[in-house]
């Protein structure tokens, strides 16, 4: 992943970042259908999903308006959601069981930016909390071919963007 990463220096200023952990935030998001990883994303082992159709655009479009509004959500397994104490990719990471229990979250807006097959370029706006790891995932279970985040671009945070960015690379 890329983009906007908002960052404190000094105790006020960090005492701020509450505000920007709580803004809404915009992903580019590359999505990859006719396989499925662990992570979820491109760093898990990928496996492809053999004789998987070619969906179509409008199929993509209209299951897009279903990830609008206050949803429910499954983190990915591999994420820093605390199971028992224990972070879950840690638990994963050991080959161990994690169950992570559905959460509300928002998506604001999910637009279909580009596609042609395999690869779909959606930008989300959501609130906090949001997993675009689990939106990837979750369009292709519903379109029965299987899907994972191939990459991720935050656009902005809040009033934050590339705008107003310092560049570190």
């Amino acid at each position: 992943a890329e983009g906007i990463l908002v960052v404190a220096v000094g105790r006020d200023e960090t005492r701020k970042l509450k505000d920007a952990v709580g803004a809404d935030k915009e992903y580019v998001a590359e999505v990859r259908f006719g396989a499925t990883s662990a992570t979820d994303d491109a760093e898990g082992p990928i496996e492809e999903q053999l004789g998987a159709r070619e969906v179509n655009r409008e199929e993509i479009e209209a299951l897009l308006v279903t990830q609008v509004g206050e949803i429910r959500q499954v983190p990915p397994v591999h994420s820093a959601v605390h199971v028992g104490g224990q972070r879950s990719y840690d638990l994963a990471r050991t080959g161990r069981s994690v169950y992570l229990g559905e959460r509300h979250v928002t998506v604001f807006s999910a637009e279909l930016i580009d596609y042609e097959w395999p690869l779909a370029t959606i930008r989300y706006v959501t609130g906090p909390g949001v997993y675009i790891r689990s939106l990837a995932r979750d369009l292709g279970a519903q379109l029965g071919v299987g899907a994972y985040l191939a990459g991720l671009t935050r656009t902005r945070v809040g009033v934050f963007t590339r705008d107003v960015a310092k560049d570190f690379s």
